[in-house]
């Protein structure tokens, strides 16, 4: 009977913590939007749906893993916002349901295992709440993570194998953060396989990574997609355009990325710390999995720094905090309370409460409350509140009310301004499919300017008698008027999603995008003036500007549009 009401409970705070999961998620991902970011994936989804393929009909530095699964979901339920905010919103079920079964494997308090997946599902999607492949990459990256950790320490080959294939999903998500987690996960191995004098399963892991590989090749076979294309793309292409982020180094840009993850960096002191008085106590007898949860606990906190080194994005990697917390929970339980970290957590307490405090202090004083509650449940069950571990997990509750605050609720990653929400509407005003979305962007327009400008340019496309490519960030015309998109890229990012003209990939592009006029008898190019990472004109293309006239110039809408010559096109040679 007793076992019966143990399963009972497990299967209710699971069903409530994948619940909760969903739901943050789906209603933060109906409140504001980013143009440019978000509608590319909205756009992709219906490209694949609509029979395009990924570097074959579309450059594409990105993996096409998120766009294929989007368009599963528009066929399930519609191209609209729903199933766009739906696949996110899945993805942060998945992180927590793989987050409570590696805590649950791993014997922790029932208590820690509802704080911290609570946690998790907090600081995941809904910091964005619409699929991207940043927060695709990272969440597929932890399950990876997990799962291989798991299955190395509990001997399970079952759970060990899901490691390699949700790595390789990952990586045809983004290059990065998965690049990361897979030489962690290879240093890991081979440190654990030679501090045991055993590599666990590496015939069966070589296996399912060679079969990852042979799969994808095979796939591109498939679809016609040349390797060589593919590499250039997504491997040579990549490194060339992301390189230049790396090219403004200098004490106030590490410093403003440093701040971005203040309350995951400070875990550092309690991980040393925790580790220096391990070294003193064991010496050379220390666990080999002590050193193991060192190792990937630091390794977090400095994969999460250099990813916010050359992102130009609000901060996400405070995903991994609850992460890192545990790892740093089940040192601690190998140790007795330790006064020198109770004041610093103490003191790690208080000043993101300050923080907070400044950013919203009403919000503050909640928490505050909170915190008396905590101290008045301790009292009456007579436990010390002033305790290492306990200190770790209050620390964890106050960093991720912060995070929650200052990132999520404020829709931070979003650059929404606070101050402006008075140009909120619901997006049914632009069109139903957006129905439900609290239409308010970066772009700070109000609800008349918005919905003039999206009616003049969905009239202007409507009466257009040929095909046409449209450069602009709202790339929601094309599926809105259910009309294919012939777009050489997959979003219009100059020297960021395509080479510019001083790139030595630039040559192949422009081939590319020739072809792709030809193939598709492209009549129109039509340029949004307000396409915000557009930095180039018809001037800097020889074959369009020689092969094209301009027909109207709509200075009042920020629209420029070309007639292109076909003729001209086939004949200009580059």
């Amino acid at each position: 009977m007793s076992l019966n009401k143990n399963i009972f409970i497990n299967n209710i705070t699971l069903f409530f913590l994948l619940t909760f999961s969903f739901f943050i998620n789906y209603y933060y991902g109906f409140r504001a939007l980013t143009p440019l970011d978000d509608f590319l994936n909205f756009n992709c989804g219906y490209r694949i749906l609509s029979g395009d393929i990924p570097f074959k009909d579309y450059y594409s530095i990105t993996g096409p893993v998120l766009c294929i699964t989007q368009n599963f979901f528009y066929k399930i339920f519609g191209v609209n916002w729903l199933s766009f905010v739906a696949h996110a919103s899945v993805l942060n079920v998945i992180l927590c349901w793989v987050f409570y079964f590696y805590l649950k494997k791993m014997d922790t308090p029932y208590y820690l295992i509802i704080i911290l997946c609570l946690g998790i599902s907090i600081l995941g999607y809904p910091n964005n709440g619409v699929p991207g492949v940043d927060h695709h990459g990272w969440i597929l990256s932890i399950c990876s993570l997990l799962f291989f950790y798991l299955g190395l320490l509990k001997k399970n080959r079952k759970i060990l194998i899901l490691s390699p294939i949700f790595i390789f999903l990952s990586f045809l998500i983004k290059q990065v953060p998965s690049s990361y987690f897979f030489i962690l996960i290879i240093f890991l191995y081979f440190y654990y396989g030679i501090e045991n004098k055993e590599f666990y399963s590496i015939k069966l892991l070589s296996l399912i990574s060679i079969g990852c590989i042979l799969l994808l090749i095979l796939l591109l076979r498939i679809y016609e997609i040349n390797l060589y294309t593919f590499i250039e793309q997504y491997i040579y292409l990549s490194l060339d355009l992301g390189s230049n982020r790396f090219d403004i180094f200098n004490f106030e840009f590490l410093k403003e990325k440093l701040s971005k993850i203040y309350f995951l960096i400070f875990l550092i002191i309690p991980l040393i710390v925790n580790y220096f008085y391990f070294l003193k106590k064991f010496r050379k007898n220390i666990d080999k999995n002590i050193t193991l949860n060192f190792i990937i606990s630091l390794a977090l906190i400095i994969i999460s720094y250099i990813y916010e080194l050359h992102t130009n994005n609000s901060a996400m990697s405070f995903v991994v905090l609850p992460i890192v917390v545990f790892l740093i929970y089940q040192l601690q339980s190998n140790l007795k309370n330790n006064n020198f970290l109770n004041y610093i957590y103490s003191f790690l307490i208080f000043y993101s409460w300050l923080r907070l405090a400044q950013n919203n202090f009403l919000f503050a004083i909640f928490e505050f409350i909170i915190f008396l509650l905590i101290i008045f449940l301790f009292f009456i069950k007579r436990k010390k509140i002033f305790f290492t571990q306990s200190l770790l997990i209050i620390y964890f509750i106050f960093s991720t009310f912060f995070y929650f605050q200052t990132s999520v609720a404020s829709r931070k990653y979003k650059d929404i301004d606070k101050n402006l929400k008075y140009f909120s509407f619901d997006g049914k005003e632009i069109n139903k499919k957006f129905k439900n979305l609290d239409w308010r962007t970066s772009y700070n327009l109000s609800k008349d300017d918005e919905i003039k400008e999206y009616l003049f340019r969905l009239d202007l496309l409507k009466k257009l008698d040929d095909n046409f490519i449209f450069i602009t960030d709202y790339q929601i015309y094309n599926n809105t008027l259910d009309l294919k998109d012939y777009s050489p890229v997959k979003y219009w990012h100059t020297n960021v999603s395509y080479p510019d003209k001083d790139s030595k990939f630039r040559l192949r592009f422009e081939t590319f995008f020739k072809k792709k006029i030809i193939k598709n008898n492209i009549k129109y190019l039509i340029i949004d003036n307000k396409a915000s990472v557009f930095e180039e004109s018809i001037e800097d293309y020889d074959f369009l500007n020689n092969c094209s006239f301009k027909i109207n110039d709509f200075h009042n809408n920020n629209i420029l549009m070309y007639r292109i010559d076909n003729f001209c096109i086939k004949a200009y040679k580059l």
